[in-house]
């Protein structure tokens, strides 16, 4: 059975593994993710790389799904996949200007 769990910002995880520790408490192994962002992989998408990295483990393999665009002229927005510890992360870049409301870029 998939479980969603819920984490702040616009990231998913998904999880089907499941252990039991002494407290009874239930662990999970992301297996999968997807990370949405915006306004360029070097501005945004960057922060979401370390964020992987560090609940997740070092990145390996990246592929490039498609180039996208470059936000402000300059930042490129790839669909990226790589795979972090024993996880396959995706990253999609979403037009900003479609969904910012207020910014103080």
């Amino acid at each position: 059975m998939f479980r969603r769990s819920k984490l702040h910002a616009p990231v998913r995880a998904w999880s089907v593994v499941s252990t039991e520790d002494d407290n009874g408490w239930r662990l999970r192994e992301i297996y999968k993710g997807v990370v949405w962002y915006g306004k360029g992989m070097r501005n945004n998408g960057s922060h979401f790389v370390d964020l992987m990295r560090f609940l997740l483990g070092e990145a390996s393999d990246p592929r490039l799904l498609c180039e996208g665009r470059a936000w402000n002229g300059t930042d490129p927005e790839p669909d990226v996949k790589a795979r972090f510890g024993g996880a396959d992360v995706h990253f999609l870049a979403a037009r900003e200007e479609c969904f910012t409301i207020a910014s103080s870029n």
